[in-house]
């Protein structure tokens, strides 16, 4: 989705500057947000994008002159079924399909169907829809899935929620290229929901593997002196099983990219030693794909990069102070400035 997004802006400053760029109906005075940017073998542009006000997604197609072609708007109830929830949109196999799923509270299952929308003129046929898969996660309070598309796969995760100092009941199903189902594998998440902080990246392997960075919150009383917060993990989901590594960075990644290199697997990204999430380093592991062995580089940004980082914060934080005393004429209030120690 990044290189997607990175891929429209692009393309903007090579045309938007050059004519006047109509962004479709969607944008004209309504709250709403861009979910994802697609791109066809033609050229053409597909955004998707969601309607905060009115709860619904929007299919937008430009040519590659960036003029609108089609719009089509995915209503419950007039295009998708009345209860169904978006999960994502792709294409596949050069078929341009809404992913969504749709809820059974009493048989606590989540069905999880494909509707093919046509390209040339973004027309679909209401219930016009195909069963994916179905998916019983048992006893929850609620639920979460999530779509990920990589290397002629894809992948569907539902955990579900039921209590937050326990570990979620969790479900992976993985489809090839066709949107058949290579395998499932229903299993617990590796930490309790509290201690998950994020999942920093995730990546599907040409095998169909999945693969998980996990930012992990560190009790308060396993934390040692050093004062770290978080540690990092790396996970991997097949058929077989889960395996589960630390990614022995400083103290946690705090972005990160999988790359799958001949017979290695390689994550790049940047380490953080705080709860502030300030990068202050680039880091790079190589492992084998079953993670059976990790190996770390990293490189400090250097002592005048994380001082200009932090005093720029920090001065911000006292300008705003220092205004906001002013307006109440409390000069006892005003900051004084000390020098940042920094080791």
């Amino acid at each position: 989705m990044k290189n997607n997004i990175l891929f429209l802006l692009v393309i903007i400053s090579s045309f938007g500057f050059a004519q006047k760029l109509d962004w479709g109906t969607v944008n004209k005075g309504e709250r709403a947000y861009t979910f994802n940017v697609l791109k066809d073998d033609s050229g053409n542009i597909y955004s998707i994008k969601f309607n905060q006000k009115k709860r619904y997604y929007v299919v937008d197609k430009h040519n590659a002159k960036l003029e609108l072609k089609a719009t089509i708007q995915l209503l419950p109830k007039k295009v998708l079924p009345k209860k169904a929830e978006v999960i994502d949109i792709e294409f596949v196999r050069n078929e341009l399909v809404v992913i969504f799923q749709i809820k059974d509270k009493k048989a606590k299952t989540t069905k999880v169907y494909k509707q093919a929308i046509e390209s040339k003129k973004l027309t679909t046929v209401f219930n016009d829809h195909k069963l994916l898969c179905e998916i019983s996660l048992g006893k929850r309070g609620e639920s979460n899935f999530t779509f990920l598309k990589q290397n002629k796969h894809f992948v569907i995760v539902g955990t579900s929620l039921v209590d937050e100092k326990l570990k979620q009941n969790r479900i992976t199903i993985c489809f090839n290229e066709g949107l058949k189902e290579k395998w499932r594998i229903k299993g617990k998440t590796a930490f309790p929901f509290k201690e998950t902080e994020e999942i920093t990246s995730s990546f599907i392997s040409k095998s169909g593997d999945y693969y998980n960075v996990i930012k992990k919150l560190i009790p308060k009383k396993e934390r040692h002196a050093e004062g770290a917060i978080f540690k990092s993990y790396i996970e991997k989901t097949n058929s077989s099983g889960t395996i589960l590594k630390h990614l022995s960075v400083k103290k946690f990644a705090s972005s990160a990219e999988f790359i799958q290199h001949q017979n290695k697997l390689k994550i790049i990204g940047t380490y953080s030693f705080d709860q502030a999430d300030e990068s202050r380093g680039v880091f790079c592991a190589i492992s084998g794909f079953n993670l059976e062995r990790i190996t770390v580089s990293s490189s400090d940004f250097g002592i005048d990069f994380i001082k200009s980082n932090i005093l720029n914060r920090e001065s911000r934080r006292l300008e705003r102070k220092e205004t906001k005393a002013i307006k109440k004429s409390n000069i006892s209030k005003l900051p004084t400035i000390d020098y940042l120690k920094i080791n």
